[in-house]
């Protein structure tokens, strides 16, 4: 298998989006430097061109980021471990990164440990229990849930039905809202603890659940009461990142390791291959096209390669 690395020397991989920017593709990469008291991420630009990945430009902000989401045209929205939302603006003419600042300083009590766009609101999932809505247009804060019971630590919307929101959550829990009704919460409880979830991008009612103990359950949000697929411990860690690409779902892992799946809607879907090149902890996955995934890790590095 033919294997793209793009490395850095002394900080970990956080997490990659890849994005399209005045036509062309790019992946954001979060890099952190975790040393004494310097805790700290870079948000890099990489370009790919002639078979590898070579840096645009890199701007550090003064926390730790394990979480980005992609607002188009230009704007990267941060989770920040000090519980602070940060937007950075990509300019065209600079090739460079630049902070925007909101005119009140906002996010969460604690940690924020993810967050996901809409069309027209942000919403984050943070350590002190919470999930925020977010106003994209003004960064205003829209609405505010509360009925997790410990850590929130995967929020996702729904590519179909917009005002759907998917939350996982420390205390075993997926959680479905709609952000027209914001007290009908539907609750699936799981058997440990929900580290990430991923929503179907064309079968509306599925979705996947990644959990601390190493499984992987799809539930159809029709019917809670049964699980259409539970492929329990799959994995020797927690899987923290879930991501589709039409019926393939790559799953990534503290194992090391990355999984690919196909048909999760079946009581046994089939296992493509699991990918094992990465040293530590693999914290983000992304299909680059629908041959070719990223991954990244706490090895220090980010890699493509082809799903066969």
């Amino acid at each position: 298998m033919e294997v793209q690395v793009w490395s850095t020397a002394a900080e970990q991989v956080d997490t990659v989006v890849p994005v399209e920017i005045a036509g062309e593709k790019y992946l954001v990469v979060a890099t952190s430097l975790l040393e004494g008291n310097d805790w700290s991420s870079t948000i890099r630009l990489l370009r790919h061109a002639n078979g590898s990945f070579e840096h645009v430009h890199g701007l550090r902000l003064p926390t730790t980021v394990g979480s980005m989401a992609w607002f188009e045209p230009d704007v990267i929205v941060c989770a920040g471990d000090d519980g602070d939302l940060y937007y950075c603006m990509f300019d065209t003419e600079t090739s460079t990164w630049r902070r925007l600042e909101p005119e009140t300083a906002h996010g969460h009590n604690e940690l924020i440990s993810s967050v996901a766009v809409n069309s027209a609101m942000l919403a984050s999932g943070s350590w002190d229990a919470t999930v925020k809505l977010w106003d994209l247009t003004n960064m205003a804060l829209l609405e505010q849930f509360k009925e997790h019971t410990d850590k929130v630590w995967g929020v996702q919307w729904a590519p179909l039905a917009t005002t759907q929101l998917a939350t996982a959550s420390q205390d075993r829990s997926v959680r479905l809202w709609d952000t027209r009704q914001p007290g009908a919460v539907m609750t699936i409880t799981t058997p440990a603890a929900a580290m990430c979830v991923a929503w179907h991008p064309t079968q509306e009612h599925l979705l996947t659940a990644g959990l601390e103990d190493g499984s992987i359950w799809t539930i159809d949000s029709r019917s809670l009461e049964t699980t259409l697929s539970t492929l329990n411990q799959v994995h020797r860690g927690s899987v923290h990142a879930l991501a589709y690409e039409g019926d393939a779902l790559a799953a990534a892992s503290d194992d090391t390791t990355v999984t690919v799946w196909d048909d999760l809607s079946l009581a046994a879907p089939t296992q493509r291959l699991v990918y094992e090149e990465h040293a530590d902890y693999v914290r983000g996955v992304a299909w680059w096209s629908p041959t070719h995934l990223v991954s990244s890790s706490y090895d220090k590095s980010v890699h493509m390669w082809q799903v066969a």
